[in-house]
């Protein structure tokens, strides 16, 4: 191979190696993506200071792994930009705190008498970040630690999908089964705690 050969190939392919770091890495994901990133690292701070326990959970969680794991990345395609980010916290393991951060509480809903959501609202509001998330409180939580955060199973999101409104969520349904079915191809049902 010539020295002017190999000259050409390196600056090739270090301007695909820089092409990559500017589209984030490799990894496919949707406009909004950053926005929902920065605010899930955020608050995952903010609640980590105030030594809540928080399980994320919903279409949060949802997003969070189709995006870990690049299954199909067309499928986030799909979900829209999130306007809040829910998380779960066992019965006794409540902060009761009145604000976290630049978040103050804005309600408690008592649905039943074992089953709290609370709601934190941003004051101001940034219109680059999430504005708000939710801790709905449960009596016991099976999760994972996947990448940087504790993210309710699996198998108890399907079921959760399943059970409410399967039209509503026909489309958060269909990524969850390709979640389920690309652990267990790929042997990870340890790490996300399949049944």
């Amino acid at each position: 191979m010539t020295t002017d050969f190999k000259h050409k190939a390196y600056k090739y392919e270090k301007k695909y190696f820089d092409l990559i770091k500017q589209i984030g890495g490799g990894k496919s994901k949707p406009l909004w993506y950053d926005k929902f990133e920065n605010s899930l690292k955020e608050i995952d701070g903010l609640l980590n200071n105030n030594e809540q326990q928080h399980i994320l959970t919903g279409t949060s969680a949802i997003i969070y792994i189709l995006y870990e794991l690049q299954i199909e990345p067309k499928i986030l395609d799909e979900f829209d930009e999130p306007d809040d980010i829910d998380y779960l916290y066992e019965i006794n393991n409540l902060n009761n705190s009145n604000n976290h951060g630049n978040f103050n509480k804005i309600n408690i809903v008592d649905s039943t008498s074992n089953n709290k959501k609370i709601s934190y609202l941003r004051q101001p509001e940034l219109p680059n970040m999430i504005n708000k998330f939710d801790l709905m409180c449960v009596y016991h939580i099976k999760y994972s630690k996947i990448g940087k955060y504790d993210v309710v199973n699996i198998n108890t999101l399907y079921n959760m999908y399943l059970f409410n409104n399967k039209d509503k969520n026909k489309f958060k349904i269909n990524a969850l089964e390709k979640i389920i079915n690309y652990v267990k191809k790929n042997n990870m049902t340890d790490i996300y705690q399949l049944e």
